[in-house]
């Protein structure tokens, strides 16, 4: 499946949402993006922030309606984007459905392999927006979540080593998209307990990336 143009890709991306069982409708539709800051255009040469899938979190919200934790997340993000340069980044998601944890999205969907085509189908919209809006760096959060499925459908070709945490295990893998656009899946920097000094190597490492540095 592929898409020539990011409206079809949204349009394909609802209609799965709306045909799916009852159980799923619990989950929570995202947009294909989230444009930061608010206001900002989808212009190419951006940083692109590739999450999983969006969570349901609770706490108190403030006046825009973000959560604490989405707070961190967005400021993390706005740091990255410092980093490299970017006046704007773009958060996208591999699912744009909701839920707290990845079992409970694989049991909302229903099934292994519903959950397998619905990886590939918002795959083929977010290289949809990809193309459209070619950025100049694709941070991917999320080292270990379903890495295989994300190189087959993204068309990831590894790159070097992996890098090593400053304890233990791996804090990101460098890799090249289809379109020679560089790609750097870390572990995610607000579920993995990542340090002050893990997240000041990844921006240094994005901000590498982006100028077209090893």
């Amino acid at each position: 499946m592929s898409f020539t143009d990011p409206d079809a890709a949204l349009q394909a991306v609802r209609a799965d949402y709306e045909a799916r069982p009852p159980l799923a409708q619990a989950c929570q539709l995202g947009d294909l993006m989230i444009l930061k800051p608010d206001g900002a255009r989808p212009d190419p040469g951006l940083l692109w922030i590739m999450g999983f899938n969006g969570g349901e979190t609770e706490g108190a919200k403030d006046g825009a309606g973000d959560t604490q934790s989405a707070r961190k997340w967005f400021k993390l993000c706005g740091e990255a984007a410092s980093a490299v340069g970017s006046p704007a980044y773009i958060i996208g998601e591999r699912t744009h459905w909701g839920s707290p944890t990845v079992r409970d999205l694989v049991q909302r969907v229903g099934s292994a392999e519903r959950f397998r085509a619905l990886l590939k189908l918002h795959a083929a919209a977010n290289l949809a927006l990809l193309h459209a809006y070619r950025p100049r760096v694709v941070w991917m959060t999320g080292l270990s979540s379903y890495a295989t499925e994300a190189v087959e459908d993204y068309g990831l070709m590894p790159k070097g080593e992996p890098a090593p945490r400053d304890k233990r295990g791996r804090l990101w893998q460098e890799y090249v998209g289809a379109d020679g656009v560089p790609w750097l899946a870390t572990i995610h920097p607000t579920g993995a307990r990542i340090s002050a000094g893990e997240f000041q190597r990844v921006k240094a490492k994005l901000a590498a990336l982006s100028a077209g540095l090893p």
